[in-house]
């Protein structure tokens, strides 16, 4: 009686202790899984306790109700996790992942955002050992120049004088070549290391392409018949302008042709192509040629400061031409890329094509509809002693009429 009105009457009963003491055992084991286990765990549980629960139509909106928690808990931590991977992807290495729910979601958001930190500190420090490097060439090709100056002043004034021993003629040939040789070695790390830490100064304007290319060729003429490069143009009729810096341009430029006169194959083809993607409104020059040297070295790599191929080490060079152009490129927001298939190199400089508004192309328009003989107009008034008047040009009938001033 007395376990019955303390509602105790089962407890006396050993297979419904031993029921109990496993159903504590199972529950306080769930609880562990639950809390402290991995997100395997809990969807085993999820997978062995609700479909148990979802059996009897009274469990059935218990588990719909516990799975709209579910999503409501894990769906947008989850959506910050991708975002927050996405961000760091795209290069914003300070972005970090923050989670409102504790659990398996705030654990990974923590671990990704202390990969974050670490990809952070070693861009920070690799760009202030680049810096460093840059630095160090700026000082050295500064600290060259001075001396250098002096040699090639002192080369000249030997040279004026009257020396009779031959010996010492070719000498002094030899001193003045290898003092140029390093000039222009002294010039090139000096601009590679501007360049390259972006303390250039830029100057975007508009750029006619056709021009650019002529130019160019005009200025490496006799190299490139020296070199038996017989020249390809190709080129579309009407004007192409870029948005760039002029002068950076023609450094660019000069590099390739350079490089082209240094490595490629005697009596082959030189390729210069100017082309215009209206789809993307940018404009591709592309310059192909047969390499005299054998290119066993990766594209990348080719770019890098002092790199050449094996074989054409032999041959006059810094390794500095391709590395520069493709920092100056950089530096007016194009794009640079080489592309080496067996003996073929190619190089494919992508710049934004420049954009005239629309009150520039009317008054472009205009400069080339009117044809103003007011020059000779007033050379012959001023012959005639005929002061104070004032030229108006009727476009519509093509009348030049002339009003005195009263």
């Amino acid at each position: 009686m007395r376990r019955l009105k303390a509602r105790k009457w089962l407890d006396g009963f050993i297979c419904i202790r031993v029921i109990k003491y496993f159903w504590k055992k199972f529950i306080k084991g769930m609880e562990t899984l639950w809390t402290g286990g991995r997100l395997m765990n809990r969807m085993m549980i999820l997978a062995i306790v609700a479909p148990i629960v979802a059996a009897t139509w009274i469990g059935l909106p218990f588990v719909i109700a516990g799975l709209l928690f579910l999503v409501y808990a894990y769906v947008p931590d989850f959506e910050r996790l991708q975002e927050g991977v996405k961000k760091i992807k795209e290069g914003d290495v300070s972005y970090q992942i923050k989670m409102e729910h504790k659990g398996v979601m705030k654990e990974v958001a923590d671990d990704i955002n202390q990969i974050s930190e670490g990809l952070k500190g070693a861009i920070e420090s690799e760009l202030r050992s680049e810096r460093m490097k840059s630095e160090l060439i700026s000082n050295v090709s500064h600290d060259i120049k001075t001396p250098l100056t002096s040699i090639i002043t002192y080369v000249d004034l030997l040279k004026k004088e009257e020396i009779d021993n031959e010996t010492a003629k070719d000498y002094i040939a030899v001193i003045e070549k290898k003092a140029q040789r390093l000039k222009v070695l002294t010039n090139d790390l000096f601009e590679a290391a501007k360049a390259s830490s972006g303390d250039m100064p830029v100057h975007l304007e508009k750029v006619n392409m056709q021009s650019l290319v002529q130019q160019a060729l005009g200025e490496f003429d006799d190299k490139l018949r020296g070199a038996d490069l017989e020249v390809r143009v190709t080129m579309p009729e009407e004007p192409v302008s870029i948005l760039a810096d002029g002068r950076l341009m023609w450094r660019v430029t000069s590099n390739l042709l350079s490089n082209a006169v240094k490595y490629a194959q005697p009596g082959s083809r030189l390729y210069l192509d100017v082309k215009e993607e209206k789809d993307t409104n940018r404009v591709c020059f592309i310059m192909k040629n047969i390499s005299a040297y054998e290119l066993n070295i990766d594209a990348e790599e080719l770019m890098e400061r002092f790199t050449r191929g094996d074989e054409s080490r032999s041959t006059e060079g810094s390794g500095l031409g391709l590395n520069i152009a493709n920092s100056l490129v950089e530096l007016q927001h194009g794009e640079f890329k080489i592309h080496i298939d067996g003996d073929l190199f190619k190089v494919i400089v992508t710049m934004p094509k420049f954009q005239e508004n629309k009150a520039e192309k009317e008054q472009q328009e205009q400069k080339k509809d009117v044809d103003f003989p007011v020059a000779p107009m007033k050379e012959k008034q001023k012959d005639e002693g005929v002061m104070d008047e004032n030229v108006v040009v009727d476009l519509k009938k093509e009348e030049i009429v002339l009003r005195k001033e009263e």
